[in-house]
């Protein structure tokens, strides 16, 4: 998957409350609710590891949250949300073990800068990192979910062998229907951005069927949206004049654009970008069949030639025996 889809996709989940959704929405877990986008921290990958480097779509939360102590009163307890972006075509069956070496990863640099003497309290505890892979491939995900099932003779040794599991995310493979019904900038995307290798029509269709509801989301989830549109959702129509007008009024969007006006006046850009896709549809038709005439009127004609061919040569014989009976 091209750089721009990767980078559309973090900049969408790099805003907390558009996290807080993903894991409310697609994580199916008790503990969903108790996520709060302003307990969430955005961790830069440059200061994790060169590993996380060179994961620049990935994304990396530290989620604050105070427990009460006996002993010292509030507690900051932080948890650690990895989400791997696995933007491709294809299934990678190494995940369990690139998730293996990126948690490790993590919490050694996080030893490294969490002082000896803490390191060897008693108190001591490392954070948990819940990992979690946002898949949008063709193909099914049919990587194993767990650690210990790529690991030999792990049912042998039960919980002596390491395991953890990661959550997936399999764009998709989520219900159509359910995603509209969700009703917000992410579960949208999803939506639009599913593979169904459709006409650029049907996916103008799609954007269309769901402009409306921008107007109702929170200004910045409205904006979020738009922004992605322009940089990933468009990109996989035809190159058109109205096409590029469309992308041009997106560009025109900043922080003082009221999001309602703006999807009105888009909305009307879309709606002749529409038109443009149904002249230019009925003209390939037209086109098509055209072509097919004339492909029926030349093989008639070489029908006709061929028959005259026949007759030529026929004559031809004719007039030779003629001629051989005057000698």
């Amino acid at each position: 998957m091209d750089q721009e889809h990767d980078k559309g996709f973090r900049d969408l989940l790099s805003n907390a409350s558009v996290f807080v959704s993903l894991l409310r929405t697609f994580v199916k877990a008790s503990w969903t609710a108790q996520v709060k986008p302003e307990q969430l921290e955005l961790v830069r990958t440059s200061f994790i590891t060169s590993a996380f480097e060179k994961r620049e779509a990935d994304i990396i939360y530290k989620l604050k949250r105070k427990r009460r102590s006996l002993k010292t009163g509030s507690l900051t307890v932080d948890t650690y949300f990895y989400c791997l972006l696995e933007l491709q075509s294809s299934v990678d069956f190494s995940m369990p073990v690139r998730l293996l070496i990126y948690m490790v990863s993590f919490w050694i640099e996080l030893l490294k800068n969490t002082p000896e003497e803490e390191q060897t309290r008693k108190s001591f505890r490392l954070p948990v990192i819940i990992p979690l892979v946002l898949y949008n491939g063709l193909e099914p995900w049919t990587a194993a979910p767990d650690f210990a099932k790529i690991c030999t003779n792990s049912r042998l040794f039960g919980k002596y062998a390491l395991n953890f599991k990661y959550y997936l995310i399999d764009v998709n493979r989520l219900n159509a229907e359910e995603l509209l019904e969700v009703n917000n900038a992410l579960a949208t995307v999803f939506y639009i951005d599913q593979n169904r290798g459709e006409t650029a029509k049907v996916q103008f269709g799609r954007i269309q069927e769901v402009l409306a509801r921008v107007s109702g989301w929170p200004s910045v989830e409205g904006r979020l949206f738009l922004k992605w549109l322009r940089d990933v959702g468009l990109r996989r129509l035809s190159k058109s004049e109205l096409l590029e007008r469309v992308r041009v009024e997106l560009n025109s969007l900043n922080e003082e654009t009221e999001v309602s006006m703006f999807v009105s006046n888009f909305a009307v850009n879309l709606e002749k970008a529409m038109k443009s896709l149904d002249r230019q549809e009925a003209e390939l038709v037209w086109t098509k069949d055209k072509l097919a005439e004339t492909k029926v009127r030349m093989e008639r004609v070489e029908q006709e030639k061929a028959q005259m061919e026949q007759e030529l040569t026929a004559a031809l014989k004719e007039i030779k025996l003629l001629k051989q009976r005057g000698n």
